[in-house]
């Protein structure tokens, strides 16, 4: 951003993570007694990085005092190990997120806007019409039926943080939340995704690049496109 001072943000403590856990989770000081305890657990799996807390907390929002334990088994025994240390909780955490996308279109559309380059601002009807070309939807009586149910799923992943709001119709991803959907798509058969952004899309060819890919986003530098 061409910033005249650079102002490092370290993590949160732990009075501050629990205040901002609580910001995003709907978890009060009156809830009941036992699920405040696995909250305050789970508040703890974050380690302090703003964003695991704000998307793992808007994922267990209203959810039942079963999924909160099963959430904080899950981050405690199913850590990432083919990362760096320093960003292996905060891939936890968002995967947790991803997790509890509740339908397949939700899981397809996070992944398919991992494909957009870092900062890249997304047009929601991009968007939507990707999805429809691609068939995320399924079958459905009609094209207004999927324009619906992919926009239903964009204000899911709004909902839990993995998209954020940019300019008007406009979304954004998250640097992380993005390497955390390409990491996911990379562990899961069939699903590898390729972001090009500097070679010509024939090199990748040539060399095989691209043969373990389920898809290949290519971009100019120059055009974004």
């Amino acid at each position: 951003m061409n910033c005249q001072r650079e102002i490092p943000l370290d993590l949160l403590s732990e009075e501050e993570a629990w205040m901002f856990f609580k910001e995003h989770s709907g978890i009060g000081d009156n809830s009941p007694s036992e699920l405040l305890k696995v909250a305050s657990n789970v508040a703890l799996e974050c380690k302090g990085l703003p964003i695991a807390i704000e998307a793992v907390g808007s994922s267990l929002k209203k959810k039942p005092i079963e999924v909160w334990k099963a959430a904080l088994y899950s981050l405690k025994h199913s850590k990432p190990m083919d990362v760096e240390d320093g960003v292996r909780d905060a891939f936890s955490c968002i995967e947790l997120s991803y997790n509890h996308l509740r339908s397949k279109r939700d899981e397809l559309m996070f992944l398919m806007c991992s494909m957009f380059p870092e900062d890249h601002e997304i047009f929601v009807e991009d968007l939507i019409r990707y999805g429809v070309g691609l068939g995320i939807c399924g079958k459905v009586e009609s094209v207004d039926m999927a324009r619906n149910q992919l926009r239903a799923s964009i204000n899911k992943l709004l909902d839990s943080c993995l998209l954020m709001h940019s300019a008007k119709n406009q979304v954004k991803m998250h640097d992380m939340v993005r390497d955390t959907a390409l990491w996911i798509a990379s562990r899961s058969a069939n699903k590898k995704i390729l972001v090009n952004l500097d070679k010509d899309l024939n090199t990748l060819v040539e060399n095989g690049d691209i043969n373990d890919s389920f898809a290949v986003s290519s971009w100019n530098k120059k055009t974004n496109r």
